[in-house]
């Protein structure tokens, strides 16, 4: 079903950067999958800040400290076991003739070719940060929040959302005002007031 089906009579699309479509009503998130769709709004009364985030790739960080335990553990666990290995080879070589101080040494490199990785892998979670902008309103616990990240557009087209999205909010706060003062409160005002 298209986004259109869900607009209340009257409400018109004024901008659109990814999943997040600016009327002349409200914020929606809309987000359309191959078998579902999810569809989420906030009014702009209720759209407190705007703000931009920059944040590490916890993901990546987490991979990459994964990655750099496993290497020194395997490097380390190598070391030992080759030593192992090594005197008893010399047992055995004096025996049977079997030599296994070469079996790991191919994992050896492996092994630091894994560690260089994490390590890599670690500071590409810190550089670049990711870059998102937040759209925060009462009452949104972390998931809520979590769906109100801009990401992955182009900085023209998300900062022509916050744009009318900016108007909007100008235009809802002014019109609010306009409500609340009664016919008859506007009219007694004297100059200077």
């Amino acid at each position: 079903m298209p986004l259109e089906n869900y607009l209340i009579q009257g409400e018109e699309i004024l901008a659109k950067a990814g999943i997040f479509v600016a009327t002349n009503k409200r914020l929606i998130r809309y987000n359309k999958r191959f078998f579902s769709e999810e569809l989420d709004d906030l009014p702009y009364s209720h759209i407190t800040s705007i703000g931009v985030v920059k944040s590490p790739r916890k993901r990546l960080i987490k991979a990459g400290v994964i990655i750099t335990l496993i290497a020194i553990i395997t490097f380390l666990s190598l070391m030992v076991i080759s030593s192992v290995l090594k005197s008893v080879s010399g047992l055995l070589k004096g025996f049977m003739g079997f030599d296994l101080s070469g079996l790991l040494a191919p994992l050896i490199p492996f092994s630091v070719f894994m560690l260089i990785g994490g390590v890599i892998i670690l500071v590409l979670g810190f550089f670049p940060l990711r870059l998102f902008i937040q759209f925060r309103a009462p009452g949104l616990n972390k998931d809520g929040e979590a769906k109100f990240r801009l990401s992955g557009v182009r900085k023209e087209v998300s900062q022509n959302l916050i744009r009318v999205i900016r108007e909007q909010s100008l235009g809802t706060v002014k019109s609010e005002i306009a409500s609340v003062q009664s016919p008859e409160n506007r009219g007694s005002q004297t100059p200077g007031q």
